[in-house]
């Protein structure tokens, strides 16, 4: 009886495996060998456009990658929600360690670009 329960298990385990595989596999593009699963000038121009579309940002003029957000009149709340925005913008979660960690556009750029779950 035991080893009937575990052939089906295995059975099983087999069949949701075969759903979930790729249908093609993706080459890797040469961003992706420097370190990158996102262009890095893609990625820093959504975010620019997010801290710019803001309500809450202060001196849209001074918006640049290595401005710090203070530079940009853009406080921890608004941060946040940029970052919230930019979660919905490349589908991943963002810890909130690594948001205290960005001092400007270029880390969050560095951040989002690096990290696997922005390939698609």
């Amino acid at each position: 009886m035991l080893k009937r329960v575990c052939n089906v298990a295995s059975r099983l385990t087999q069949q949701s495996t075969r759903l979930y595989t790729p249908h093609e596999i993706q080459s890797r593009s040469e961003n992706t060998s420097q370190g990158y699963y996102k262009d890095p000038n893609e990625v820093a121009s959504k975010i620019c456009r997010l801290v710019a579309m803001h309500e809450k940002t202060e001196h849209v003029d001074l918006i640049d990658l290595d401005a710090t957000w203070h530079k940009m009149g853009v406080d921890q709340l608004t941060l946040v929600e940029i970052m919230l925005e930019a979660e919905d913008e490349f589908y991943l979660e963002l810890p909130d360690e690594e948001v205290e960690r960005f001092k400007n556009i270029r880390d969050a750029t560095e951040y989002i670009s690096r990290s696997f779950y922005t390939a698609y």
